[in-house]
């Protein structure tokens, strides 16, 4: 008797319609709905937004968009492949041997660098010594066209990638109104290894990397250009503060990772890729 009673009240309590609403999942905003949002200086209500949109449809404005490489448009973090392929193809086979050899023990160094805070990444500043001192600057674009981009297309994370696609495109058939977005990447990797993949495949309008140390005679030395060094954490500001000048900030900035805070809090709109989810979360930090 008390299981039947008991048995009753949990259908009363599962018929009742407040509970069900309550036990209803929170729903997040599409991403690809914020593309068709205008422009606005404060947060509007839902009902504002909605009535807008199909205007901004008519009569896009343009944006503009920073793109993390290492965390949001390339599915594997890892450098090592890639560093790997440039040296076995620009260097010698030797040299991609010893890079392998050793790339462990690079890893553990950095890791007690890190705690200790004596260093900045150093795993990844052995891996451009090792694949790039000696070799001729125009020899690693030339592996990186030929080579590295079709590794960079099959590594391209798809969800990330037509999120780029939706903001560069317009629902107009007039091509000289098709490119309405500035698309900009950050990322730690060389510049030279990723800028002719990102700008003829992905569609991007600049890239802002590591830069190579590179002797009169166009031999990279294997050092990194300072004073920027590593481009990672506050450096990725520093280097977009050369095209958002007079006090301009971007207006969108995707990324994942950690080294991406800076400047996914330092502009408008920051959307957080969290992969495995149906769509991306976006957050909004205070400013659009």
């Amino acid at each position: 008797m008390m299981a039947a009673m008991a048995e009753d009240s949990f259908h009363l309590h599962n018929a009742n319609p407040k509970t069900q609403k309550m036990k209803k999942k929170k729903e997040f905003p599409s991403i690809a709905s914020f593309w068709s949002a205008p422009r606005r200086s404060s947060f509007s209500s839902p009902s504002s937004s909605s009535s807008s949109s199909s205007a901004s449809l008519t009569n896009p404005e343009r944006r503009s968009i920073v793109c993390s490489l290492n965390s949001a448009l390339l599915r594997s973090s890892s450098a090592f492949p890639y560093f790997f392929l440039l040296s076995l193809e620009a260097g010698s086979l030797l040299r991609s041997l010893f890079l392998l050899s050793f790339f462990p023990l690079a890893l553990l160094l950095s890791f007690f660098a890190t705690l200790a805070r004596v260093s900045d990444h150093f795993s990844l500043r052995f891996l451009i010594f090792v694949s790039t001192a000696g070799i001729r600057f125009s020899e690693i674009q030339g592996v990186s066209k030929a080579v590295l981009t079709k590794f960079f297309l099959d590594d391209l994370h798809r969800q990330t990638f037509k999120i780029i696609t939706n903001a560069t495109t317009t629902n107009t058939s007039d091509s000289s109104s098709r490119r309405m977005n500035k698309i900009y990447v950050v990322t730690s990797y060389p510049r030279v290894m990723v800028e002719y993949f990102l700008k003829e495949h992905v569609g991007v309008d600049d890239v802002f990397g590591t830069e190579l140390q590179v002797n009169r005679h166009g031999v990279c030395t294997g050092l990194v250009r300072k004073p920027a060094g590593i481009l990672t954490g506050k450096k990725k500001v520093e280097a977009l503060q050369k095209v958002f000048a007079n006090g301009d900030i971007p207006d969108v900035a995707l990324g994942s990772g950690d080294s991406d805070h800076p400047f996914m809090c330092w502009s408008k709109v920051f959307i957080y890729l969290i992969f495995g989810l149906n769509d991306p979360l976006a957050g909004f930090n205070g400013r659009a």
